[in-house]
C-alpha cells in the first residue's frame, strides 16, 4: 500500500445478502455497565414489552389449543358412535355433498334466457301457446296476401296496359276513317267531274264507290264500338282489380301491424324465435325447479345432520356441514385429522417458544437487578407500569 492510498477513496462494498432462515436465533448477553442510564431504561421496557407480547402470544395460542383439541375431539366422538347412528351421519353427509354439487351445477350452468325474460314468460304463460299459434298463422296469412296482393298489382297493371292499347287504337280507327273519307270523297268528285268531261255515264262506278264507302263505313263504325266497348269493359275491370287491391292492402296493412305488436311484445324478429324463446323458459323454469327442490332437500339434510350431531354434545356442530366430505370419505377425515394434529402441534411449539422467550426477558431483568441493586426500585416502577 503506497503513501498516496492512504488518500484515495475506497470503493464501498455491497453487503451481502443475508438469509433470516439461516440465522442464529439465540439472543445475545447485553452488556450493561455500558449503558447509559437512560439506555438502561428503554432497556427494562423493551424487555417488558417483549414479556406482555409473549405472554398474550401464549394466552391466544392456548385459547386457540383448546379449540383445535375440541375439534379434535369431536372426530373421536363421531367416530366412536353405534353403526346405526354413524350409517345415518354417512347417508345425510353422502346426500348433502352430492345435493351441494348438483344445485352448484344447476346454478353455474348456461343460462338459457335472462332474468327480464324469463319474468315476461312467466307473466304471459297461460297465453303465450296460443300466442304463438296466432303469430304463425298471422305469418302464413300474411305471406298469402303479401302473393294476392302481388298478383293483384300485376293484374291491374295488365288491366291499364290494355285500357292504353284500346284507347290509342279509337284514335288509330278515328284517323282511318278521316283519311278514308277523304279518299272516297277524292273519288267521287273524280267520277263526277270525268263524266261531266267525257260526256259518259259513270253512275255504276259511283254506286259501286258509294257502296264500298258505305260497307267501310258501317265496318268501321261496328269496330270503333266494338273497341269502346272494349274499353269500357277494362275500365271497369281496372275499377274493380283497384277495389280488391285496396282491400287486400288494408288486410296486409292490419296483418303486418299485428304481427309488428307481436314482434315488439315478446322482443322477437319471427314465430320461430319465440317459440325458441319459450322454450328456453321451459328449460330455465325446469331447473328452477330442480335448483328449488334440491336446495328444500339440501336444508332438510343440513337440519336433520346437525340435529344428530348437535344430540352427540359436539363442540361445534355445525362446522361439519362445510367439510361434510369428511363425514362419508374415510380419506377426507384422516387428512382433517392430520391438520388439527399438526396444529397443535404448531400450537404447543408457538406455546413453547413464546414462554422461553418471555422467561429469558425475566432472567434478563434479574440479572439486570442483581448487577445494578440500586435500579431495583425504577425497574419495578417500569414493571407494574405494564402489568396494569
Amino acid at each position: 500500500m503506497g503513501f498516496l492510498d492512504i488518500f484515495r477513496k475506497k470503493k464501498i462494498q455491497p453487503e451481502a445478502v443475508i438469509d433470516v432462515e439461516k440465522m442464529d436465533m439465540n439472543l445475545e448477553e447485553v452488556d450493561f455497565s455500558k449503558l447509559t442510564p437512560q439506555e438502561r431504561n428503554n432497556y427494562v421496557e423493551e424487555q417488558c414489552e417483549i414479556i406482555l407480547e409473549c405472554n398474550n402470544n401464549v394466552e391466544a395460542a392456548k385459547k386457540e389449543y383448546k379449540t383445535v383439541s375440541a375439534y379434535f375431539s369431536d372426530i373421536q366422538i363421531i367416530e366412536g358412535q353405534p353403526a346405526k347412528i354413524r350409517d345415518r351421519i354417512t347417508y345425510l353427509a353422502k346426500c348433502i355433498a352430492d345435493l351441494s354439487v348438483d344445485r352448484k351445477m344447476l346454478f353455474t350452468g348456461e343460462k338459457k334466457i335472462s332474468g327480464t325474460r324469463y319474468l315476461q314468460m312467466q307473466q304471459e304463460e297461460d297465453t303465450i301457446v296460443d300466442a304463438m299459434k296466432n303469430l304463425k298463422n298471422n305469418e302464413l296469412y300474411l305471406q298469402v296476401v303479401k302473393k294476392d296482393m302481388s298478383s293483384l298489382t300485376g293484374e291491374k297493371a295488365a288491366l291499364k296496359m290494355e285500357s292504353r292499347e284500346l284507347l290509342d287504337r279509337q284514335k288509330i280507327i278515328k284517323n282511318i276513317t278521316i283519311v278514308s273519307m277523304i279518299c272516297f270523297a277524292i273519288i267521287f268528285s273524280v267520277l263526277i267531274f270525268w263524266g261531266e268531261v267525257s260526256q259518259k255515264d259513270y253512275s255504276l262506278q259511283f254506286t259501286m264507290v258509294l257502296f264500298l264507302a258505305a260497307l267501310f263505313a258501317a265496318g268501321d263504325i261496328l269496330l270503333y264500338q266494338r273497341t269502346v266497348y272494349n274499353t269500357l269493359v277494362v275500365e271497369k275491370k281496372i275499377n274493380r282489380a283497384i277495389a280488391l287491391h285496396n282491400k287486400v292492402k288494408i288486410k296486409y296493412i292490419n296483418v303486418r301491424n299485428l304481427i309488428e305488436y307481436q314482434y315488439e311484445k315478446y322482443g322477437v324478429k319471427s314465430s320461430y324465435e319465440l317459440a325458441d324463446l319459450y322454450q328456453r323458459y321451459l328449460e330455465t323454469k325446469a331447473t328452477r325447479e330442480k335448483y328449488r327442490q334440491a336446495t328444500m332437500e339440501l336444508s332438510d339434510n343440513e337440519e336433520e345432520l346437525e340435529e344428530i350431531l348437535h344430540s352427540l354434545g359436539l363442540y361445534d356442530a355445525k362446522i361439519w356441514l362445510s367439510q361434510v366430505k369428511a363425514l362419508c370419505e374415510p380419506k377426507e377425515m384422516v387428512e382433517i385429522r392430520h391438520n388439527y394434529s399438526m396444529r397443535r402441534q404448531g400450537l404447543r411449539k408457538l406455546i413453547e417458544e413464546n414462554s422461553e422467550r418471555a422467561e429469558r426477558s425475566k432472567s434478563s431483568l434479574r440479572k439486570l437487578i442483581a448487577d445494578y441493586p440500586g435500579l431495583a426500585s425504577e425497574v419495578l416502577q417500569i414493571v407494574e407500569k405494564y402489568d396494569d
